[in-house]
């Protein structure tokens, strides 16, 4: 999972590969949940180091410490406890906080990911994340083995 934030990361709060057993926990930054089955899962967070001179774009990776399920629903969480470059708050984007708000938006594309969000905040809530303490997520859905390899073998 890759992300980026225009004020840039701190990096100081990430757990760091050399830690990643403490990601499970809800005291992370970055959250990583199996939706089917509302497990945390075990991962570890990094700032791209080529991007360093350019914070504003510098890529913030979440890597899974095994691979991820086949054809399997995920979710991904950046909470507020994550910090912006030189320790301010990071910046709810505008989209996601309609999601937060209830708020309708114009959007079609928002508009048609909201019943899937409300699923994510019910399993982050679950775990003890509530929404406001979140700058934003997003869910996704893994491809199948057999749909990698034939991706694989085209290439």
């Amino acid at each position: 999972m890759i992300t980026s934030f225009r004020t840039g990361v701190d990096p100081a709060s990430l757990v760091h590969y050399s830690n990643y057993a403490a990601a499970p926990r809800t005291r992370s930054p970055t959250v990583l949940i199996d939706l089917e089955s509302g497990e945390l899962v075990t991962h570890f967070a990094e700032l791209d180091v080529a991007g360093a001179d350019k914070p504003a774009s510098q890529a913030l990776f979440i890597r899974p410490f095994k691979l991820l399920a086949g054809s399997h629903h995920y979710g991904v969480a950046i909470k507020k406890t994550l910090k912006a470059k030189g320790g301010g708050e990071l910046l709810v984007p505008e989209g996601f906080q309609a999601l937060l708000d209830g708020e309708k938006t114009t959007h079609p594309l928002l508009e048609k990911i909201r019943p899937r969000m409300t699923a994510l905040f019910a399993a982050l809530e679950a775990k003890g994340i509530h929404q406001q303490d979140l700058v934003t997520a997003w869910e996704f859905t893994t491809r199948s083995r057999e749909q990698v390899r034939r991706s694989a073998e085209r290439a």
